[in-house]
């Protein structure tokens, strides 16, 4: 839901579509001068002009959240500044100073700054585009949508600047719930977020479950009175208004009822999208060395997050009203029944015993099936990705008897834990039997001592089950959610690891950027296959240099190009941009600056256009014509029925691996990159698409540094440089046509070195 009063209405009244192109463009604003700004950009304003925010332009916010992000970006953003931004539905002219400050959406969706409110309520001290400066309310609520998002500091922050100044501060990182699912567990997180985001929903949801718990002792009482009160005195307008009162009881308890499962299923949803927003949202700006191996590690675990998420609220309810009921009740049975009370509290303790033994021994075979499940679903996963190279092998057969060995093991751990927790249900079952036997042996001897009647009697064995049963279901709960959790675990271990880290509050997000680049001492070791791809690395890159890394495989090229944006961080050295450690600038700003085109190219299961405008907003006719026209994807498109809308299967697969590094060429070109990263960009093409590619792309990189790996000679014309890299070393640095002279000759492999580091000292 984006923050427009009637999106609509909003929509026809300010958007206007230009007759040249067919593209929509804004309406102007009525207020003269007046330059909304976009939602995360005036929301991180106002976050540093109250001594929080972070350190990022306004198009590297919207670049990550859109100019009208939806509801669950919001509060991720917010999570990120450090603050709170509470929806606000007003006229301008009802604003109080007790609201400022906030931030104004206006009708075309954008957004002002509003900071102070003068004493006499007439004027605002605002900001947009254009900077801060005074307006008269008047002027300002044609503007206005009548939707506003209040400023205000969250617990942390707030502590946070009370302690130290606001530069101090700036440093530090900002502690939510959401961020605390990760940090401090998850159980822990989900009953703070609770707690925090729908505390007002969770008051209801407990009152509704105390005032259910407290009519379930109604039906008791009223068996007692008729057996004590009633058939004894054949007393029918007693029986008929006891009738009418337990009838009444009902129809509110159903009514509760309802209200419960509407407000513990309305908590879960919102808690189990917002959890699975900010693992997907680690996911993403994880740094890409931590990334999960296997992805259905994370894929496979939907199903058991929802029900973590919704049978959280009910467990957190449980624990108070259900306990309250369990007491309620003995203090009831023993003020009826005295020490037939000693019945009931054997039995709870026995069924919690009970329940917890089995369940807790169930959960090791449940983690062990769903390890199992996981395992199933990579197969299939790695099946169907490679089903052409295993026919191709031959090896069907093979991979069908490990999916069976997979398939009878899951089934037998998942036999056992569904046996081992059932049979606890089973035997708390049977515990609660007993329990009411033994009320009764009780109950008789207290009734033949003349202590206790015999509609007490009734009314005990009855409130026996109350009082029995829903512990019996607490302790279950919390097996439950142990074992969800203990499931969940392994993929949130996955993505524990923070955020990519860089980038000072002040400077470095402003500062020009030319291009120039520079590895000092830079090493590299790969964790995951303990390998060192670079050694104490010295190169130099000029801006507008158009440079070739050449090598075999594995040599460090690929390692190379991922450390310039920030993709991986040295093991050992420092990169500096412009003279300045690039640990100063943030990835948002490096890769707004920085074009990199990976090996592989892998698209998403969506239109032609789509792939090719991934993570671009605002895409200008002209860019994308020029994109497209550069990297030959107009070539396949303009042939196609459906042109760029048609579909490219999941991770491309409609496309052939020529027209998928195309789409990965286009995607890389579309913004104006000052600098270009292209590994093996042209590999999978034919000849004469790479000979399309190499002509335009030289006009194209013709005022921008150019940086490719290759193993293709014909793509070394795009070149005036040349360094061969050989085991993580360089061998050779200088003027392309020397270092291939030097390379063509006919010499062993010791005197190319030799004569290799030659031309790296002349260079």
């Amino acid at each position: 839901m984006k923050l427009v009063a009637n999106k609509q209405e909003a929509r026809q009244s300010t958007v206007k579509t230009d007759d040249n192109t067919g593209r929509e463009k804004r309406a102007q604003p009525s207020h003269p001068g007046l330059q909304p700004l976009a939602i995360p950009a005036a929301m991180n304003r106002l976050a540093i002009a109250n001594g929080l925010g972070v350190s990022a332009s306004d198009d590297a916010l919207v670049n990550d959240f859109g100019n009208q992000p939806k509801r669950e970006s919001i509060a991720i953003l917010a999570e990120e500044l450090g603050a709170d931004f509470k929806p606000l539905r007003t006229d301008i002219k009802k604003l109080t100073i007790d609201d400022f400050p906030l931030i104004a959406i206006t009708p075309s969706g954008g957004a002002i700054v509003m900071h102070v409110l003068s004493e006499d309520k007439n004027r605002i001290l605002i900001e947009d585009a254009a900077g801060k400066r005074d307006s008269s309310i008047s002027s300002l609520e044609p503007n206005m949508a009548g939707i506003f998002l209040k400023f205000s500091f969250t617990k942390a922050s707030a502590s946070r600047l009370s302690q130290s100044d606001a530069s101090s501060s700036s440093s530090q990182t900002e502690t939510t719930p959401a961020r605390d699912m990760f940090a401090t567990g998850i159980l822990t997180g989900l009953v703070r977020l609770v707690l925090r985001q729908h505390k007002w929903q969770f008051g209801q949801l407990l009152t509704a479950s105390l005032i259910i718990n407290m009519f379930m002792i109604a039906l008791p009482l009223y068996i007692m009175s008729v057996y004590d009160r009633v058939i004894p005195h054949t007393a029918f307008e007693s029986l008929i208004a006891l009738t009418v009162g337990i009838g009444i009881i009902f129809t509110a308890d159903l009514g509760l009822r309802w209200t419960r499962l509407k407000f513990s299923d309305s908590i879960g949803l919102q808690i189990s999208r917002t959890l699975q927003v900010s693992l997907y949202r680690r996911l993403l700006f994880m740094p890409i060395t931590q990334r999960p191996q296997s992805s259905t590690a994370i894929t496979n675990i939907q199903s058991e997050l929802d029900t973590l998420c919704l049978i959280t609220p009910e467990f957190m309810v449980s624990v108070i009203a259900d306990t309250f009921l369990a007491l309620l009740v003995i203090l009831v049975i023993f003020s009826i029944g005295g020490a037939v009370a000693i019945a009931p509290i054997t039995g709870i303790i026995a069924v919690a015993v009970s329940v917890f033994a089995g369940s807790w021994s169930a959960r090791i075979h449940a983690r062990q099936a769903t390890s199992l499940r996981a395992a199933k679903g990579a197969q299939f996963a790695e099946t169907l990705g490679a089903l052409t190279i295993v026919k191709a092998s031959g090896a069907e057969h093979k991979l069908l008897s490990k999916f069976e060995t997979l398939a009878n093991i899951g089934g037998l751990k998942s036999h056992l834990a569904r046996q081992r927790g059932r049979f606890a249900g089973q035997t708390a079952n049977v515990l609660v039997q007993m329990t009411v036997v033994a009320t009764l042996c009780l109950g008789v001897m207290r009734i033949d001592a003349g202590v206790m009647s015999i509609g007490a009697l009734a009314a005990t064995t009855i409130l026996v089950g109350r009082a029995v049963m829903p512990v019996s279901q607490l302790v279950d709960q919390f097996c439950r959610i142990w074992t969800l959790k203990e499931v969940l675990r392994g993929a949130f271990s996955l993505v524990e690891e923070g955020e990519e880290a860089g980038g000072e509050r002040d400077g470095a997000e402003s500062r020009p950027f030319s291009g120039a680049m520079r590895l000092r001492n830079v090493s590299y070791y790969h964790e995951s296959t303990e390998v060192t791809a670079l050694k104490n690395i010295n190169v130099e890159f000029r801006p507008g240099e158009k440079v070739g890394l050449i090598g075999r495989n594995g040599g460090g090229k690929t390692t190379l190009l991922h450390l310039l944006p920030k993709l991986y961080t040295p093991t050992q050295g420092a990169i500096l941009i412009d003279g300045f450690d690039s640990r100063q600038y943030s990835v948002r700003r490096l890769r707004q600056e920085i074009g990199f085109m990976p090996q592989e190219t892998v698209l998403f299961n969506a239109s032609l256009k789509d792939n090719i405008c991934l993570g671009a907003n605002d895409v200008t006719e002209a860019e994308f014509l020029n994109a497209v026209k550069i990297s030959g994807v107009f070539k396949f498109a303009q042939t196609h029925p459906q042109g760029y809308s048609m579909q490219v299967g999941p991770r491309g697969e409609f496309l052939s691996g020529g027209e998928r590094q195309a789409v990965g060429l286009a995607r890389t070109l579309l913004r104006d990159k000052k600098v270009l990263l292209l590994d093996e960009p042209t590999s999978m093409m034919d000849h004469t698409t790479e000979a399309h590619v190499i002509e335009h792309l030289q006009a194209h990189a013709e005022d921008r540094t150019l940086i490719i790996s290759t193993h293709r000679l014909r793509l070394l014309d795009l070149v005036d440089r040349v360094i061969l890299l050989e085991d993580g070393v360089i061998i050779a640095d200088g003027p392309k046509a020397a270092i291939l002279a030097k390379l063509n000759a006919n010499t062993s492999a010791n005197n190319v070195i030799r004569q290799a580091g030659y031309a790296a000292k002349s260079a």
